[in-house]
């Protein structure tokens, strides 16, 4: 072999030894979490009393709202910011089902960019977690801030229309907060999919929520976790074409060359692959594999593009 086909060997080598590695602490995690959280549900006083408040920004399906309401920790809240006048059907629809009633609702100066029509809480004791806050629609960002300026606990995980929470996911954020010094924390992100839980505090700190905000905070007071909290629910498009068709003309100019590379390029598509497939189906075997196979892709190529926030 040539020296270009022992740095392209080597190169795919560290790919698939790092693809290899990332698996096995995803794998780690999951195993830890199931065995874990069956003997915390319910349960706030072995957790430092951590709590979690759920904001979103454009849910108003009353299966996606459900969904977020099965989570069985008790200091968990969802709050939805909705606009009534854009989205009157299914603001009356949330209404209805949870037989919300309005209730006061004092400014806040905190978040300049949180002002709101009108607050709502279930008359349900069942849904006294769900509340409902009417505001004018802008960007996602302000719904956050809204959602952020009404919480009642410290950490927020913003949801968006296609996220859904992977199983067991607030108990998990709450275990792992448990274990550290919060008062130097400011935000837990999962390297194994989407989502990432910020300090209450913290997002006031910096003017509220932005596509900038991630890169605000310090890295000494980031933390992650390999436990999936989010996965997109939405099927966007296929990278797999793409992947294959720039793999197959890698192959056919290595194979005319020599074939090596071409031999060890498709090992390690084919490897990634199967290690999607498998965390897909670990993560949440209820749901659709390509979704987040699409997930695992996309967190591999964050790394050539700089952090910014957004939810889906």
């Amino acid at each position: 072999m040539n020296e270009i086909e022992y740095i392209s060997i080597a190169v795919l080598s560290i790919f698939a030894i790092t693809a290899l590695h990332r698996t096995a602490r995803i794998a780690d995690a999951i195993h830890r979490r199931d065995l874990i959280t069956d003997d915390i549900a319910g349960c706030c006083e072995s957790l430092g009393f951590v709590g979690c408040s759920v904001i979103c920004s454009g849910v108003y399906s009353l299966k996606h709202i459900e969904e977020l309401l099965g989570q069985e920790y008790d200091r968990y809240e969802v709050i939805i910011t909705l606009d009534a006048q854009e989205q009157s059907s299914a603001f009356q629809e949330i209404i209805e089902r949870y037989r919300m009633i309005r209730v006061n609702c004092s400014s806040n100066e905190e978040l300049p960019t949180a002002s709101i029509r009108a607050l709502y809480r279930s008359r349900q004791r069942s849904f006294r977690r769900l509340i409902l806050i009417d505001k004018a629609f802008t960007e996602y960002y302000d719904d956050l801030d809204a959602a952020t300026a009404i919480a009642s606990y410290n950490y927020l995980l913003p949801v968006g229309h296609n996220s859904r929470l992977c199983p067991k996911a607030v108990e998990c954020i709450a275990i792992t907060l448990s274990e550290q010094e919060t008062q130097s924390l400011d935000m837990l992100y999962s390297l194994a999919s989407e989502g990432i839980v910020f300090r209450r505090d913290a997002v006031i700190a910096n003017g509220g929520f932005s596509q900038h905000i991630v890169k605000q905070i310090p890295s000494k007071r980031q933390i992650y976790t390999y436990i999936p909290l989010i996965f997109n629910n939405k099927l966007t498009p296929s990278p797999l074409p793409t992947i294959s068709v720039v793999a197959a003309t890698i192959c056919t100019i290595q194979l005319l060359a020599g074939g090596r590379v071409a031999i060890a390029t498709m090992m390690t598509i084919i490897m990634i692959i199967a290690l999607a497939r498998y965390l897909s189906k670990l993560s949440t075997p209820t749901n659709c594999s390509l979704r987040l196979m699409l997930c695992y892709f996309r967190k591999i190529t964050s790394i050539f593009h700089s952090r910014k926030f957004r939810i889906s």
